[in-house]
């Protein structure tokens, strides 16, 4: 078993005295620790280089098993889970390239995507509950521009001043 403590606490004393190995992920640049979903990625595919022989070690019934719980959490309308049950017998085959289609990769469709957020965040801007549309309610300082910042869970934006 690989067990991954927080930073907070680590893992459990009992864990620690049954661990063959501890690791430690060593650092450089900037940061002060890595996220545990990032930390957990650079180990299992470190395991993973260190012995090849345990990736897809998993047999074709459990596979199915996991699959079959899988494509039912996943499928929110019933057209959707027979599509996925059809792929229990026949999985449909991996994807040659996992980035988006070109067409969405150009530097036009980028543009087209940015604007659009671009849009949609003034929108949210000039709906805001304090009028945050209205060019930052004052003069903002000599030298600087405004925006106002619309945070989940309050009502009201925040003005925030920019220095140039």
């Amino acid at each position: 078993a690989v067990v991954m403590g927080r930073e907070a606490d680590g893992v459990s004393d009992e864990m620690l005295q049954a661990a063959d190995r501890r690791i430690y992920l060593s650092m450089h640049g900037f940061g002060e620790s890595f996220n545990l979903s990032v930390a957990t990625a650079l180990v299992v595919q470190k395991l993973f280089s260190y012995d090849p022989s345990m990736v897809g070690d998993m047999s074709e019934e459990v596979r199915a098993a996991l699959r079959r719980r899988w494509y039912r959490q996943l499928a929110k309308t019933p057209e959707r889970l027979k599509l996925y049950e059809s792929y229990l017998h026949r999985p449909p085959p991996p994807y040659e390239d996992l980035r988006r289609p070109e067409q969405l990769r150009s530097k036009d469709a980028v543009r087209r995507r940015m604007e659009k957020n671009i849009r949609a965040k003034k929108k949210d801007i000039r709906d805001a509950p304090s009028g945050g549309g209205e060019a930052c309610g004052r003069k903002p300082a000599s030298g600087s521009s405004c925006m106002y910042v619309v945070q989940k869970g309050r009502s009201k934006p925040i003005r925030v001043e920019i220095p140039q």
